[in-house]
């Protein structure tokens, strides 16, 4: 006699993970970039071996990030940075950035990526002059701020007057109060 035996062989589906599914950078316009961060990639319930990344970008122009796997199979890190151009223009940037794998049911696998430069720290510099005594300047006095710089800043400042000047990037500032019968230099932090 013969048997007939029927049997059926199901393989499970191979499924990528992400992890973080979200990541976030923030840097001062002009700034330094900030540093990088991982994102675990892994497999289940067999690893893969044929991985690769990309970059969605949806918001803030391209070529802002970059995104490197560590190797073609699971389990990986893909690591994110935003680069150093990307810190010229103060605004919100976003993209995915996404593993893919032929053999992934469910590829591709994303982690939203939130990109925040915002715009630089600034601080003022309040400057008084006050002329007592005999033999007194007639004004008005010069003050600059910065002088050795690309970018002085030079006001006038009428004699027992008083200016702000605002806008200045956080740090200390070399600050010059000049006119006929005076001359005198300060550093000013901010």
């Amino acid at each position: 006699t013969t048997t007939t035996v029927a049997y059926a062989i199901v393989c499970a589906a191979v499924n990528l993970g992400v992890s973080p599914t979200t990541l976030s950078f923030s840097a001062p316009q002009g700034g330094s970039q900030p540093g990088s961060q991982g994102i675990t990639v892994t497999s289940s319930p067999t690893n893969v071996s044929d991985l690769q990344a990309g970059i969605v970008y949806k918001t803030g122009g391209n070529n802002w990030l970059t995104a490197t796997l560590s190797g073609t199979s699971t389990p990986a890190t893909l690591t994110v940075r935003p680069t150093a151009a990307s810190t010229g223009t103060a605004g919100s940037y976003t993209a995915d950035v996404c593993v893919t794998s032929t053999t992934a049911a469910n590829s591709p696998q994303c982690t939203a990526v939130t990109y925040t430069v915002t715009q630089p720290q600034t601080g003022n510099i309040q400057v008084t002059n006050t002329v007592t005594g005999s033999n007194q300047p007639a004004g008005p006095f010069t003050v600059t701020v910065d002088a050795a710089s690309n970018t002085p800043i030079v006001q006038s400042i009428p004699k027992n007057g008083s200016i702000t000047i605002t806008g200045l990037a956080t740090g200390s500032h070399d600050v010059r109060l000049t006119g006929s019968g005076i001359g005198t230099n300060s550093t000013c932090p901010i």
